[in-house]
C-alpha cells in the first residue's frame, strides 16, 4: 500500500499536551549536518539523556551508498525543561562493511546497554542484524558489541528488537504480530523464546492488513504494566524516494504475565507533516514516563529530534477503553523461564 504524504494527519490531539522540536540538524556539530534524529532516552543520575543518531551528509540515503559514511552516536544531556545542555560524541569500533545505527537505551543489572541494528555488507548481498552493546558514559564510548541470534531461522533484515529488564532478566519483544518475547544472554547474544502467541488473539484497529513493527523499548507505566509504542509503515507511491508513512500506536504489557493487555485502536501519531528529509517519517524512538506526562521522543523526517508530551491520565483512559485483559485463550501462554 502506498500513501500520498500531502493527505496525512499528524496526531491524536485529544491526548496530547504539547509537541516541539528539541534538536535541529546541525545543532550538534558537523557530524550532525545532515541530521540528528531517532533519539533514545534514559535517566542517568537523575538527568535526562538523549542518544541521537547523527549523519554528516545525506549519502547514506542514496541506494548503494549506505556504507560510504558512518552514523555518529551523540549523547545529549537535557535540562528539566528538555532544553539541550551539552552533548558529546561517543566512540565505537568502526569495522569496514558494518554500519551500526539507531541506538536505543536501557538499564540492566547495573549497566547501561544499547540495543541497535548493524547493517552488514558482503560480496553477494547486504543484510541487517540486531545487536547489543554497552555504554560507558565516563569514557564516552559504546563497546562490547554482540550480534543477537534468534532461536529460529533469521530474516534477511533483523531490526527493531526492543528490550527491557524484567526481574533480573533481559527480555526482548521480537515482534507483535505474532507476539514473540525472547530472553537474551547479553554476554553471548543467544536468545530463547519466553512467550509465543498468535496476534490474532488481540487484533486491533490497524489501517490495513499490513504488518506491525516495534518502535520503543518498553518502560514501566505503572505498578502493573509496561508501555511501548508500535507502528505500521507504508512506502511512498513514488518508488524513487525513501519517504515512508509511520502510524504509531500505544500498547500495554502486563508486568506479571508479560502479555499484551491493551492496544489503543487509533494511531496516537501519524506522519505526513514532518519537516526535514522525509515528510512521512515521524518515528517514535523512545518513551519516558513522568508523574503526569508520557514523553515520546521521536525522529522528525529523518532529520531532527522532537518530543510529544502525552497527558498520562488521558492516555490511561484510552488504554482502559481498549483493554482486553487476560482472555481464556491466554491461559496456556504464561512466560516460561528455565
Amino acid at each position: 500500500m502506498g500513501f500520498d504524504s500531502q493527505n496525512a494527519s499528524s496526531a491524536n490531539r485529544s491526548l496530547i499536551r504539547g509537541q516541539r522540536r528539541l534538536i535541529n540538524a546541525g545543532q550538534l556539530g558537523p557530524e550532525s549536518h545532515s541530521g540528528a534524529f531517532n533519539p533514545a532516552s534514559i535517566l542517568i543520575d537523575g538527568d535526562i539523556h538523549l542518544l541521537c543518531r547523527a549523519e554528516a551528509d545525506g549519502q547514506n540515503w542514496v541506494y548503494g551508498q549506505l556504507f560510504e559514511t558512518w552514523s555518529a552516536p551523540i549523547l545529549c544531556t537535557m535540562g528539566k525543561d528538555l532544553s539541550l545542555q551539552r552533548h558529546q560524541t561517543l566512540t565505537y569500533e568502526r569495522v569496514e562493511g558494518a554500519r551500526p545505527e539507531d541506538w536505543r537505551l536501557l538499564h540492566h543489572e547495573g549497566k547501561i546497554y544499547t540495543n541497535h541494528c548493524v547493517y552488514l555488507e558482503t560480496s553477494t548481498h547486504n543484510f541487517c542484524s540486531a545487536a547489543l552493546s554497552e555504554l560507558d558514559v565516563d569514557r564516552q564510548r559504546i563497546f562490547n558489541q554482540v550480534i543477537l541470534r534468534p532461536p529460529f531461522h533469521r530474516r534477511l533484515n533483523e531490526k527493531n528488537w526492543v528490550m527491557f529488564s524484567h526481574e533480573g532478566r533481559l527480555l526482548c519483544l521480537y515482534s507483535v504480530d505474532p507476539y514473540l518475547l525472547l530472553e537474551v544472554d547479553p554476554a553471548q547474544g543467544d536468545c530463547k523464546t519466553v512467550v509465543a502467541l498468535d496476534a490474532g488473539e488481540f487484533s486491533f484497529g490497524k489501517q490495513s492488513a499490513g504488518p506491525v513493527f516495534n518502535s520503543t523499548n518498553p518502560v514501566v507505566w505503572d505498578a502493573d504494566h509496561y508501555v511501548t509504542f508500535i507502528h505500521q509503515r507504508f512506502d511512498s507511491v513514488n518508488l524513487d524516494d525513501r519517504n515512508r508513512l509511520y502510524l504509531q500506536f500505544g500498547m500495554l504489557i502486563d508486568r506479571k504475565t508479560l502479555l499484551p493487555v491493551s492496544i489503543v485502536a487509533e494511531p496516537l501519531i501519524t506522519g505526513g507533516m514532518a519537516a526535514g528529509r522525509h515528510k512521512g517519517v515521524h518515528y517514535t524512538m523512545s518513551l519516558m514516563v513522568a508523574e503526569d506526562v508520557l514523553y515520546a521522543f521521536y525522529g522528525e523526517g529523518d532529520t531532527h529530534t522532537g518530543v510529544v508530551e502525552f497527558d498520562k491520565a488521558a492516555l490511561g483512559d484510552a488504554f482502559s477503553k481498549h483493554y482486553f485483559g487476560h482472555r481464556p485463550s491466554f491461559a496456556g501462554s504464561q512466560p516460561v523461564f528455565e
